[in-house]
């Protein structure tokens, strides 16, 4: 499905960025600038089963890549997550758009130092999400990141 999921992205890349730019966030109008870390869009399952792609800002671009070698992640990293939707009957929608902030020492000891914020698609709903947390602390040895599937990942 990864052909399938990189089409319909195709297809719906204009859509997707510009539902996420309804925030007036001068970051996320530059974010498909950014380093993309995956070669397709790959199937996220604690997401919500959606197909996301990783762009990552220059700081956290350098050192996410290390990916299992990876120890701590430098404060003012940011990584979107965009992606798609398909419902059963296989008809595409635009994913919400999950941020990941890398703050200043104190910020969170759950998280990591971490805040996770997710976008609707609408650009109107900007909600700081506590499920990542959870999910992200069984990756604590790799400063709470989560990594892609090992043949989509791009250097």
């Amino acid at each position: 499905i990864s052909k399938e999921a990189q089409g319909a992205y195709n297809c719906l890349k204009k859509d997707v960025v510009a539902a996420y730019n309804n925030t007036g966030n001068a970051t996320i109008k530059n974010y498909t600038n950014w380093k993309k870390l995956n070669s397709a869009p790959y199937l996220e399952a604690t997401d919500g089963g959606r197909y996301l792609n990783n762009y990552a800002n220059k700081t956290a671009a350098t050192v996410y890549r290390k990916y299992k070698n990876l120890k701590k992640i430098p404060i003012g990293s940011v990584v979107f997550k965009d992606g798609i939707t398909f419902n059963p009957e296989r008809q595409t929608g635009i994913s919400p758009l999950f941020v990941m902030d890398k703050m200043q020492a104190g910020f969170s000891n759950a998280s990591g130092d971490w805040r996770y914020t997710m976008i609707t698609p609408n650009g109107k709903g900007n909600a700081t999400v506590t499920f990542c947390i959870e999910c992200h602390m069984s990756a604590d040895d790799n400063d709470m990141m989560m990594f892609l599937p090992e043949e989509l990942r791009v250097n």
